[in-house]
C-alpha cells in the first residue's frame, strides 16, 4: 500500500480521488453517448449505411436507438454530478453497459450484423470494466450496493 499512497496521504483521501475518477469516467461515457446518439439522430442515414441496416421508412428504429444513447448520457451525468450520493446510478450504468454489449455481441453472431456494432458493444464494455474497476477501488461492490440501493448498512428490511 505505501507504493500506491502520496505524501501525507490517507486511506479515505485515496477512496475519494478514486470516486473523483469514477465521476470522470461516467462523464467521459456520457460525452461518448452524447456523440454517438447526436450522431445518429443528424446523420441517420450515413450513421445506418455504417451500421450496416436498411433505412427505414420512418427512421423509428434508429431513433430509438439515439435516445437509449442520450438516456444513457443522462444518468451518467446526474452520477457524474455527485457521485457519492449517486453511487447506485453508477452500478446501474455498469450493468446497463455490460447488457448493451451483451446484445450487440449477439447481435452480430445471431442476426449476422455487421461487425461494426461489436465495436459499439466493446466500447461500452470497456466503459463497464473501468466504471467496475474504479468503483472497486473506492471500496464499494456491485452486488452490495445494488442491494442495499442506497440504504445505510445497519439498515434492515422489513
Amino acid at each position: 500500500m505505501p507504493g500506491k499512497m502520496w505524501l501525507d496521504d490517507t486511506p479515505y483521501i485515496w477512496l475519494e480521488r478514486n470516486l473523483k475518477r469514477l465521476g470522470a469516467t461516467m462523464l467521459v461515457s456520457a460525452i461518448y453517448d452524447v456523440g454517438l446518439g447526436l450522431s445518429n439522430l443528424l446523420f441517420p442515414s450515413w450513421f445506418s449505411g455504417l451500421l450496416g441496416i436498411p433505412v427505414p421508412e420512418d427512421l423509428f428504429y434508429l431513433h430509438l436507438w439515439s435516445l437509449a444513447h442520450l438516456v444513457f448520457a443522462c444518468f451518467c451525468i446526474l452520477a457524474w454530478l455527485d457521485i457519492k450520493r449517486n453511487i447506485l446510478i453508477a452500478a446501474g450504468a455498469i450493468v446497463a453497459r455490460v447488457s448493451y454489449a451483451l446484445f450487440m455481441f449477439l447481435s452480430v453472431w445471431l442476426l449476422h450484423v455487421r461487425p461494426a456494432w461489436a465495436i459499439l458493444g466493446g466500447v461500452s464494455l470497456a466503459f463497464a470494466v473501468v466504471h467496475y474497476i474504479l468503483l472497486r477501488l473506492s471500496d464499494f461492490g456491485l452486488w452490495q450496493v445494488l442491494v442495499q440501493a442506497g440504504n445505510p448498512p445497519g439498515m434492515r428490511r422489513k
